[in-house]
């Protein structure tokens, strides 16, 4: 995947909600604060309104790192990418989705406490075979999650 297709599956724009080359966060100048995750339990089923929401999350998570870094924005995306991690490894994705998740979802979370941007940005960078798997996960938000909605 290229750097700037994997940054637009993460990246907020100006206005609507999280979507792999689509998806955004909220319509501010400033990213919204990230909620704490709200995963279902894993006696409940995860749904895909559950992962796109689980993954808005993790958008805005993102996008707060690149515009605020520190600790702390360090410490929520990493929360929300463990949870979108849960989420993708429960919910009903297709194969390379659900690996595409999993792969952006483990490598944000594997971020240290004093992550930089330059790290964040990092994660971008994926090649071979999980390339593909971010298309997939990108093709599959794109078409089942609310593009028009912000995350929640």
């Amino acid at each position: 995947m290229t750097r700037r297709r994997t940054r637009a599956l993460l990246a907020p724009a100006a206005c609507a909600a999280v979507v792999v080359g689509v998806l955004v966060a909220g319509g501010q100048d400033d990213p919204p604060a990230p909620t704490a995750p709200t995963a279902p339990t894993a006696a409940e089923e995860v749904t895909h309104a559950d992962f796109c929401a689980g993954f808005g999350r993790l958008a805005s998570a993102r996008s707060t790192v690149l515009s605020a870094p520190g600790p702390d924005a360090v410490a929520s995306l990493r929360a929300a990418a463990r949870e979108v991690g849960d989420l993708a490894r429960s919910a009903e994705l297709p194969a390379e989705a659900r690996r595409g998740a999993t792969t952006v979802a483990d490598s944000l979370a594997a971020l240290p406490d004093t992550a930089g941007l330059d790290e964040v940005v990092a994660v971008d960078d994926l090649a071979g075979p999980a390339e593909a798997d971010a298309a997939a996960l990108s093709d599959f938000i794109g078409a089942t999650c609310d593009t028009s909605a912000p995350p929640g």
